[in-house]
C-alpha cells in the first residue's frame, strides 16, 4: 500500500459530525464516506481529547527551491561547455555558490 494525503476537511466535517450526532456506527461512516476505519477512529480519539482536527503539515519542508537567479546561473553553466559530465558541472555549479543537492 502506498502513501496517501491527508483526509479532505469536508471528510473530517462529515465523520465528525455522524460522530458527534451518533447516527451512524464508525462502519457505516467509513462507508459513507470513504475513508478507512483507521481514520474515523483517530478522528474519534481527538474528538475525545480534544486535539485540533487540523493536519499538522508545514509548508518548510522538502528540499529547497531553487530561484529563478540560480536557475539562470546552472542553465549558463551548461551552456558554457554542453558535453560536461554531470560531476564536472555541479562542481562548477559549487564554485559559483549555488546550492544544488
Amino acid at each position: 500500500m502506498g502513501k496517501v494525503s491527508d483526509l479532505s476537511p469536508k471528510k473530517i466535517a462529515k465523520i465528525f459530525g455522524s460522530l458527534e450526532a451518533n447516527r451512524l456506527s464508525r462502519y457505516e461512516i467509513t462507508s459513507t464516506v470513504g475513508v478507512s476505519r483507521s481514520s474515523a477512529k483517530n478522528i474519534k480519539k481527538k474528538m475525545e481529547y480534544g486535539d485540533s482536527l487540523q493536519d499538522k503539515h508545514e509548508g518548510n519542508c522538502g528540499r529547497e527551491r531553487i530561484t529563478p537567479r540560480a536557475d539562470r546561473k546552472i542553465r549558463g553553466v551548461y551552456l558554457e561547455n554542453r558535453k560536461m559530465s554531470k560531476r564536472v558541472l555541479t562542481e562548477h555549479i559549487k564554485d559559483r555558490c549555488i546550492q544544488v543537492s
